[in-house]
C-alpha cells in the first residue's frame, strides 16, 4: 500500500529550506555586522566617560551604604509603630 505524501509541496519542486538557510546566513551576517558595530561604538563612549578616583569611589559607596541604612531603619519603625497601632485598634 502506497502512502500519502506529508508536505503540501510534495512533487511540485519546492525545496523551501534552500532559499530559509540563504536568508538566515543574511540575517546572521547582518547580525554579527551590527553587533559588532555596536560594541565599537560602545567602547568609544566609554573611553569619553571621566571616572571617578578611588577617593571618590570610596566616599560615595559609604554615603550611599549611610543613606540604605537610614531608610531601612525608618521603613522599619514604621512598621513597627503600625503593626502595633493595628494590633491596638482591632484589640478595642
Amino acid at each position: 500500500m502506497a502512502r500519502a505524501a506529508v508536505s503540501k509541496t510534495a512533487g511540485r519542486e519546492f525545496e523551501p529550506h534552500r532559499s530559509c538557510q540563504r536568508t538566515s546566513r543574511l540575517n546572521m551576517n547582518r547580525f554579527i555586522g551590527s553587533t559588532k558595530q555596536y560594541v565599537a561604538e560602545t567602547i568609544a563612549e566609554m573611553k569619553k566617560c571621566s571616572w571617578p578616583g578611588k577617593k571618590e569611589l570610596f566616599e560615595s559607596t559609604i554615603l550611599v551604604t549611610v543613606a540604605v541604612a537610614v531608610m531601612g531603619g525608618f521603613i522599619a519603625l514604621i512598621d513597627v509603630l503600625s503593626r502595633l497601632f493595628i494590633h491596638y485598634i482591632t484589640k478595642i
